[in-house]
């Protein structure tokens, strides 16, 4: 759980981040806990992050409390269809931050 102190403190860090303005980033596990808190560090560095979420309710939840240039991305990652899904509404990207708790091999 992240608390407000550790919330503080990582968005003092975020403010001390490289701008990456016209970066986009798909960010698994955003709607919520660190993974917010990640999410909201990049776009306060510019970047366009997708914040991927199961449950889209709560994944535009998220995206509006996050702010900036956030937006949803119904994902679970533990489905084939559901990731292979998100990548076409993607295209080619050159960033994937992982922040949910499940591994997935592919292939």
């Amino acid at each position: 759980m992240t608390t407000s102190r550790d919330r503080e403190r990582l968005d003092a860090v975020a403010m001390k981040t490289q701008r990456m303005d016209n970066s986009v980033a798909p960010l698994t596990g955003a709607s919520e806990g660190g993974g917010k808190v990640v999410a909201r560090q990049l776009t306060a560095a510019g970047v366009t992050v997708y914040v991927g979420s199961q449950d889209a309710r709560r994944g535009q939840a998220a995206v509006d409390e996050i702010g900036g240039d956030a937006r949803l991305l119904v994902l679970d990652v533990t489905g084939p269809a559901s990731i292979t899904d998100a990548a076409r509404q993607l295209g080619a990207r050159e960033n994937l931050v992982v922040d949910g708790g499940a591994t997935v091999i592919l292939g």
